[in-house]
């Protein structure tokens, strides 16, 4: 109704402005055919329903923004600690102090590289490509010195990038810590070079005992636990003694170890460590000619290792296991007579005796393949035969193995097992004996070059009392040199 009404009023004002009348204030008056009798105003004319617009457009549920992905953080790495192929050097190693040693596993002083000189340069072949953000190294006396060193990388041993300019190692609170450098960036390599400058006590040795390479960056020193609790035994898995083959060491009581942990050299005029050629794995060649080495009583020059003679390493035989193995190359002049490996008993009596020898030998059976005694000095062709102690103490025997020309090798096996002694020659075995002994022999091998002369077969005074050995040497020979490759030995004593 109230709509009704202001429309009313609305009419009738409207009516009123359009009457045209003056402007004056006279009033003008609507017949009665405009007004309906009842007073009233029609009703407005209704205009049609207003067009009704369809059900809004419902938008659908907003969308839910997923919870934020989370971007791993490339700061955080998952270390790995990788294994190291091989280690080379060109450098002179430091007596038996050679690049394998290097990366051994073994943080002790002894198992060390070592070399005199500005920019020695030590080389580390992870196998394959790799990448590397963080050294672990650990150097000689690293609580007296610091050691100033240089790294540079390569993917083909062949072209260089420097990865750290010349830098003194931290100086540690402790000799068995560790250096640590965490490159500044990571990068990606097969081969990495250590290259030593000398240290700061004023010489030029530079001296590193391990060293590891990790795929991120280090917070604190990976040292491997030594295992304590191994108890040694005879039967050693073939994967230990293949690690320590690999790395150049013997399998001793349990642990791979260095051969000079037990074994001393016999050099003469050379220098420590001149037998070692290469360390990983390990070959040694023994020159009797070049050392000169003379022991009393000795029957010629010899370049040999030996059990040491103090320490308490030498024990009865029944109280060691051993296993030495090897394929032993002769490069001798003809007429050469030489033993190459032996086991001695406390007093210096064979047990076993190992000879390679182109004199008029003979006494012979035949060897294990059929092979027959050449026994003939001076022709090149040389017989390898063993001297065995017999079972009751009464002498020795002796067995043909083999012949070869110089040049030639063969694979040679002797085992003690608590006084049980196989021989193998070329994979094939003699029979086994048993020996009784003293309380402390001693197996040694290298090149004992006899001072027997090739045409008489006569010997020389002993422990060249005469004082001519030198001119005898000089006469008759110009090479003498056993080379032993594909090296195992096993020692275990109860």
């Amino acid at each position: 109704m109230l709509v009704k009404n202001i429309l009313a009023v609305m009419v009738v004002g409207g009516l009123t402005a359009c009457s045209g009348g003056s402007s004056d204030n006279s009033t003008d008056t609507i017949s009665s055919q405009e007004i309906p009798s009842n007073n009233t105003v029609p009703d407005p004319v209704v205009v049609s329903d207003p067009v009704v617009v369809s059900d809004p457009v419902v938008v659908a549920d907003p969308v839910v923004i997923a919870d934020p992905v989370t971007v791993t953080d490339t700061a955080q790495c998952t270390n790995e600690q990788y294994d190291i192929v091989s280690a080379q050097s060109n450098a002179i190693s430091e007596g038996v102090h050679l690049p394998a040693l290097a990366i051994d596993g073994d943080f002790s002083d002894d198992s060390r590289w070592s070399s005199e000189g500005t920019n020695q340069e030590i080389i580390f072949d992870l196998g394959e490509q790799k990448n590397v953000a963080a050294l672990q190294l650990k150097w000689l006396k690293s609580n007296e010195r610091t050691t100033n060193f240089s790294v540079e990388s390569s993917i083909d041993n062949s072209t260089w990038d420097n990865v750290i300019s010349t830098r003194n190692s931290t100086l540690t609170a402790d000799a068995a810590d560790v250096d640590i450098v965490n490159l500044s960036e990571t990068i990606n390599v097969q081969y990495v070079k250590v290259i030593g400058h000398g240290n700061s006590s004023g010489s030029d040795w530079n001296s590193l005992v391990e060293i590891d390479l990790f795929k991120c960056e280090l917070d604190e020193a990976v040292i491997p636990a030594v295992d304590t609790t191994s108890t040694p035994s005879t039967a050693q898995g073939n994967d230990t003694i293949a690690t320590c083959d690999d790395l150049g060491q013997m399998l001793y009581n349990g642990t791979c170890s260095p051969y000079t942990e037990v074994y001393e050299e016999e050099r003469g005029v050379l220098n420590d460590g001149a037998y070692l050629i290469a360390s990983s794995p390990i070959e040694m060649t023994f020159d009797a000619l070049a050392a000169k080495h003379v022991t009393p009583n000795g029957n010629g020059w010899r370049h040999e290792l030996k059990i040491k003679s103090s320490g308490g390493y030498r024990v009865a035989m029944t109280d060691v296991y051993e296993l030495f193995k090897a394929k032993i190359t002769a490069n001798l002049t003809d007429g050469s007579k030489t033993i190459v490996a032996q086991h001695h008993a406390e007093t210096t009596a064979t047990i076993t005796k190992l000879y390679i020898a182109d004199l008029d030998e003979g006494g012979f059976d035949n060897a294990p393949d059929g092979t027959e005694s050449d026994s003939t000095a001076l022709n090149g062709v040389f017989d390898v035969y063993i001297r065995l102690a017999k079972e009751d103490g009464s002498g020795e025997t002796k067995h043909l193995l083999t012949t070869i020309r110089s040049g030639e090798s063969f694979d040679f096996e002797e085992e003690n097992d608590h006084g049980v002694i196989t021989i193998k020659i070329n994979g094939q075995a003699l029979d086994s004996i048993t020996v009784a002994d003293s309380s402390a022999s001693f197996f040694k091998f290298g090149n004992y070059l006899q001072a027997q002369n090739p045409e008489t077969g006569d010997k020389l005074a002993s422990g060249d009392n005469d004082g001519d050995w030198d001119d005898f040497y000089a006469q008759y020979f110009t090479e003498s040199e056993i080379t032993f490759t594909d090296m195992s030995y096993i020692r275990t004593v109860d």
